[in-house]
């Protein structure tokens, strides 16, 4: 089970620095100055496939626009491997390797930001450790939600009085002082 991400290589990196420019301003052209739509505009961007190489626009370095790409996704990373290697565990299935880091694959333009290996267990239980990632992140979502941004008020709002009352929560739920 890999999380990789890919990036290009070539000799001086010229080429690369003038693609993500490319990238920016068609993205800035798009939005046409609006903050919100130029995030839209990048999120859709990024749906169809371009990979925006904006670490590497800022440090004009691929390598150290890696490590903070990786810094910067590594707690979900560490929990999606974590997952991986705690499932196979716990089904008795061998974890041969687990690894977390960035480290470029074998003759592959890819980056690998961790992995976990583990002998089959059969259908059912290899099908246990690949679904254990989407597992563990809905339940620290919920967690994180219930615990930080008290979205339990939304649902006794619901219960209490419907979707004019959930709304109304939703609405006034940011500017609602947190308890001491």
């Amino acid at each position: 089970m890999n999380a990789a991400t890919n990036i290009s290589t070539n000799g001086s990196g010229h080429a690369e620095r003038e693609t993500a420019l490319q990238f920016v301003g068609a993205l800035v052209k798009q939005a046409g100055g609006d903050k919100g739509k130029l995030a839209g505009a990048a999120v859709g961007t990024a749906r169809r496939g371009v990979r925006p190489k904006i670490g590497y626009l800022f440090t004009g370095n691929a390598s150290v626009a890696v490590i903070g790409y990786y810094l910067l996704m590594f707690p979900g990373i560490l929990l999606h491997e974590l997952s991986h290697y705690v499932t196979a565990r716990i089904l008795g299935i061998k974890v041969t390797d687990f690894s977390l880091g960035p480290r470029r694959r074998k003759n592959s333009n890819t980056i690998e930001l961790g992995s976990v290996s583990v002998y089959s267990g059969g259908t059912i239980r290899d099908s246990l450790v690949g679904i254990a990632p989407f597992a563990a992140g809905t339940a620290v979502l919920l967690l994180v939600s219930y615990m930080v941004f008290d979205v339990g008020a939304l649902g006794r709002a619901w219960v209490s009085q419907g979707w004019s009352g959930f709304f109304v929560t939703a609405v006034t739920l940011p500017e609602t002082p947190d308890d001491p």
